[in-house]
């Protein structure tokens, strides 16, 4: 075969290919101009509330309705499903608690959002039904969700402070009723050796339905090295009668416990009073329990050296 019938029949099989593109570039473009007749679904979002009502969660969300389109406006409702928005200031007097949507008046809302070629029939709804509740609002707590692990020798000094700690939450009564707190994000830190200061989105749970006054809370935290300390507290009988003279065995006894280095100088035995109770004593034992009344606040793994103290009587 020579060169020049290779080129020749290369040249018709190109050829060939053109015209059998062309052809179905043509069948595409004549197919898809005709106007048919297809069901599509769209979501509908309520816009332009009051401040004093709320969509109830009972009123449509969707609808179905037939369209009258060429295939290409097809396609693009396909790849790009519409979403109708229903203007309810339209519609919406001072009291209304439902407003009625006929079936034309909604045909024309649709037919206003969509293509200016595309005609709508057989709404799946007679009438839009929009139920509105009355807005209330309360205060209510902000409850952190935290995961936080300390380095070795260091711990919180004081609680999580929480700036804001309680928040307006406002929406229906009824879901508002079942809110008693919001809780923030998780936050999640270990290896903790410095102070915290870091700010928290809150979690709404009803985020299309409920308004939070803060989206945000900045949680804050003192975090310091801690260290161990010994001191020897005297002790103190209360409830004793008058006419009974008694001597403790110890008269003192030696506490430890944990407590921060700024803090390490300043705490000493005249900020804890031991006591023992003689009206509770063991009636029957010659011993008594010592406990610590008063307490320094920031200290941990408060031990007392003698669980038990002895005494002896004299009248």
């Amino acid at each position: 075969m020579t060169g020049q019938t290779r080129k020749y029949r290369t040249l018709k099989l190109k050829t060939f290919l053109l015209f059998l593109l062309l052809a179905m570039l043509i069948w595409v473009l004549t197919k898809f101009s005709k106007e048919s007749i297809a069901t599509i679904s769209t979501n509908l979002a309520y816009i332009n509330l009051p401040n004093t009502v709320s969509v109830s969660p009972d009123t449509p969300q969707d609808l179905e309705f037939d369209i009258s389109a060429n295939g290409f406006q097809f396609l693009s409702y396909k790849l790009n499903v519409p979403t109708i928005s229903i203007d309810i200031s339209k519609y919406y007097k001072d009291g209304d608690t439902l407003i009625l949507i006929s079936n034309s008046e909604l045909n024309k809302v649709i037919t206003s959002q969509l293509d200016n070629y595309t005609r709508v029939s057989h709404i799946s709804l007679d009438e839009l039904r929009v139920d509105l509740d009355p807005i209330v609002s309360k205060k209510v707590v902000v409850q952190f969700i935290s995961e936080i692990e300390y380095k070795e020798g260091y711990k919180s000094l004081g609680k999580v402070i929480l700036k804001p700690d309680s928040v307006e939450v406002s929406g229906p009564s009824e879901i508002l009723d079942s809110i008693q707190s919001i809780i923030t994000e998780t936050f999640v830190i270990k290896e903790v050796s410095e102070s915290i200061n870091v700010t928290l989105m809150l979690q709404n749970p009803k985020n299309s339905i409920l308004v939070l006054s803060n989206e945000t809370t900045e949680l804050q935290l003192i975090v310091e090295e801690f260290t161990q300390k010994h001191l020897t507290i005297p002790v103190e009988v209360i409830n004793i009668p008058s006419d009974i003279e008694l001597r403790l065995l110890p008269e003192s006894i030696e506490v430890s416990f944990e407590v921060s280095l700024s803090e390490f100088n300043r705490i000493s035995e005249k900020d804890f009073r031991m006591v023992c109770d003689y009206a509770a004593r063991p009636s029957e034992e010659n011993f008594m329990i010592p406990k610590l009344l008063i307490i320094p606040k920031g200290l941990y793994h408060i031990e007392l050296e003698t669980k038990k103290i002895e005494y002896l009587i004299f009248k």
